[in-house]
């Protein structure tokens, strides 16, 4: 099995991508990600493992997680609910 590829970024660019578009732009390329006509009404949205949503490149750190709904919707259930799997 391939292992994930991990991408190494930091603020102030990496390998010719000094900003949020082209970040965007290389995301898209690394992922392969056809565009969607969607998109013009509800771009993809970049989201922090905090559920923050990415708008500047400052924001480009750690664990970032691109949704093509472009909406980050925490689950719908009560904080202390455990469920047993």
């Amino acid at each position: 099995e391939k292992a994930p590829e991990v991408w190494h970024w930091h603020a102030g660019g990496h390998a010719g991508i000094e900003g949020l578009p082209e970040f965007r732009a290389e995301v898209e390329h690394r992922a392969a990600m056809r565009e969607q006509s969607r998109w013009h009404i509800l771009p993809w949205a970049l989201y922090s493992a905090d559920g923050e949503l990415v708008l500047h490149e400052d924001q480009l750190g750690g664990v970032l997680l691109a949704f093509e709904g472009g909406r980050w919707v925490w689950p719908g259930i009560r904080e202390g609910v455990e469920r047993s799997v």
